[in-house]
């Protein structure tokens, strides 16, 4: 009976986890499979105003600071971030501003679809994948004491985006890792970025914890996903890394949780664009205190911000020294990061134009191509890493080309309310959970099987298949429901 053994083929498939996480695999060693990312920035972190909610059109939402719906995400664009050799696509996301206050901050279900799309593009790339929350400072309100109370706004709401998150992504295997918060600070608060006061270090580690716990309570491949965790606003300052609180995770006897720290280094240089780049010494020192502070918590590093602006900005600005050191600074900034087990992943937030936060590298569209200076600090990364057959021979040019790329900023759109309802045709391709993929092979099998059975087999075919059928429309409809 072909049909009959089509069914229990079908059953088998349905039993089998999509690609189940090892207990025993540890964050040490996923680290150390991986050598250098790309951040897909500005985009699904665009916000209109800080805590306010987005409505209308989702690509009209994810390119709020890019210029138009033009510049959308495409599998396009994470092929050829996977061309150029990065192996990480590190995908920053604000969820409160598609989410609602009012219902335990029940997430618009097409933005996860729509997250989700890219981090399926990434995995078909044979791509580490880290998904975190961004720009979430004003709802997780770090400012007020005691973050590690049910009833403190910013634990509803981490606690909540985060349920929801990882129930959609907890078939995912190791390759997608969840980070906990971007660069969680109190705004405009003492000391922002600087390590801060008592009360929010102590918040940002009452929020990790509740993040990992969350998280494991989902079940499935959560249980044992490596999670990233970061100090306050990801900073390697002394009394950050110092207060700095190691989750517990009692669900696992192996270290499955990965330090999160962003180092714009030399700061001046790097990320504002002062000056010249006099070498690795300011990096070497501050890596090796970002890898002692680890050596000492028992954490390997991601280090999942870093990068140099285009510009050369201040008196004496010389803009063809500075396309040249770029590529020199990343390829020490990627190889002194990787001497220490520490992978890097650079920030591009598309901002080709203008003269502040010009971190763009790779163009958002097709057919991609980098500038002569871009694709030369691209080498850079790869050379650092030791992948040097990702390395493109260049010809350089006296100068570099502005890309024609419309960079906006959150400046442009500071009101209470963005309406994003003019929302363009697109050709994007419908998004299946694993369970409508999976229930979408086994009608596939059933209808293919042959239907030549007596009648008695027909029925216990027909009970099978109904119950089979049944069993899988209700997990379905279970994970629609929040």
């Amino acid at each position: 009976m072909k049909r009959l053994i089509a069914i229990i083929c079908a059953l088998i498939i349905l039993a089998m986890p999509v690609r189940a996480i090892p207990p025993d695999l540890t964050a040490e060693e996923l680290v150390e499979r991986m050598y250098a990312g790309w951040n897909l920035g500005n985009t699904f972190d665009a916000w209109a105003s800080p805590g306010s909610r987005l409505t209308g059109d989702i690509y009209t939402i994810e390119t709020l600071w890019l210029g138009g719906q033009g510049q959308r995400t495409t599998r396009t664009l994470v092929q050829a971030v996977r061309r150029a050799g990065f192996d990480t696509l590190r995908i920053p996301v604000t969820w409160s501003k598609v989410a609602d206050p009012d219902n335990n901050w029940e997430i618009r279900y097409d933005w996860l679809l729509r997250v989700q799309e890219v981090v399926d593009w990434a995995m078909e790339e044979d791509m580490f994948v880290i998904l975190n929350t961004h720009h979430e400072n004003t709802a997780l309100n770090l400012g007020e004491p005691n973050a590690n109370n049910p009833d403190h706004s910013g634990y509803d709401f981490l606690t909540n985006v985060w349920r929801q998150i990882a129930e959609h992504f907890r078939d995912y295997d190791e390759r997608l890792i969840f980070a906990s918060m971007n660069e969680p600070r109190h705004e405009g608060g003492e000391n922002e970025w600087w390590g801060a006061t008592q009360t929010v270090r102590d918040n940002v580690n009452y929020l990790n914890q509740a993040f990992v716990d969350v998280v494991r309570a989902t079940g499935g491949n959560n249980m044992y996903r490596i999670l990233q965790v970061p100090t306050v606003a990801a900073g390697a300052t002394p009394n950050g890394m110092r207060d700095f609180v190691v989750p517990q995770d009692p669900h696992n006897s192996v270290n499955k949780l990965v330090w999160s720290i962003h180092t714009y280094s030399p700061f001046n240089w790097a990320h504002d664009g002062f000056g010249t780049y006099d070498g690795p010494g300011q990096i070497t020192t501050d890596l090796d205190n970002v890898f002692n502070n680890a050596q000492r918590l028992g954490l390997p590093v991601i280090l999942g911000e870093w990068g140099s602006i285009r510009v050369s900005r201040g008196d004496g600005a010389d803009q063809d020294l500075r396309n040249q050191q770029r590529a020199l600074h990343s390829e020490d900034y990627t190889r002194i990061g990787l001497e220490r087990g520490m992978p890097s992943v650079i920030w591009d937030n598309g901002g080709f134009t203008g003269i502040d936060h010009t971190f763009g590298i790779i163009p958002r569209v097709y057919p991609h191509p980098m500038s002569v200076y871009n694709q030369e600090l691209v080498n850079g990364i790869m050379r650092g890493a030791g992948r040097e057959q990702y390395v493109v021979d260049v010809i350089w040019e006296e100068h570099e080309p502005e890309q024609e790329q419309e960079q906006l900023t959150a400046s442009d759109f500071f009101n209470e309310s963005y309406d994003a309802n003019e929302p363009e045709e697109t050709d994007a391709e419908e998004v299946l959970t694993d369970e409508e993929e999976r229930l979408a092979e086994v009608m596939a099998m059933i209808d293919a099987a042959e239907e030549g059975e007596n009648w008695a087999g027909r029925v216990v075919i027909a009970i099978i298949s109904g119950a089979i059928l049944l069993f899988f429309v209700l997990k379905l409809m279970q994970n629609r429901v929040r």
